[in-house]
């Protein structure tokens, strides 16, 4: 390695850092929550956590404890917008309950949303998992037991 270094060349393996693109966030309890197909075909609201394009953002669906409660720390993509990262802010003790808050993820400007092909999260521990793409509500406005519309 050292004559590598020495000698003018790389020891990396080819591939190209792109800078981190900053994209904008916000949490958005108004926004229905995020649905997954099961078996037979139906439609229900996701069990688990994920995302979606929607619109003009990407919505982050998130479950956990609501006391701290989820907070995103940092959104970004590479240059291109096709790949997402999110960091989220690294917490102690939750309470053992579950609640899902939705976030709306913004593009900034010249990327576009249709574009973004796969999101990964980091719970704060700095080892990022690739998290499913999930389904936008229809737009019935049928609660789940929460009083929150779902598909």
């Amino acid at each position: 390695m050292a004559a590598a270094v020495l000698a003018g060349c790389s020891a990396n393996d080819g591939t190209k850092n792109e800078p981190a693109v900053k994209w904008g966030f916000e949490r958005d309890d108004d926004l229905p929550l995020l649905c997954m197909e099961v078996s037979g075909g139906s439609v229900v609201a996701a069990t688990g956590d994920g995302w979606a394009p929607n619109g003009d953002f990407v919505q982050l669906h998130l479950g956990g404890g609501s006391i701290p409660g989820t907070q995103v720390k940092s959104v970004t993509s590479e240059t291109d917008g096709t790949r997402l990262t999110v960091v989220l802010e690294s917490v102690g003790v939750t309470t053992l309950d579950l609640t899902w808050t939705e976030w709306r993820l913004t593009p900034p400007a010249g990327v576009d949303v249709a574009s973004v092909g796969s999101l990964s999260l980091d719970y704060g521990d700095g080892n990022a998992i690739e998290l499913d793409r999930l389904l936008v509500s229809d737009g019935d406005d049928a609660p789940d037991p929460n009083g929150r519309p779902v598909a």
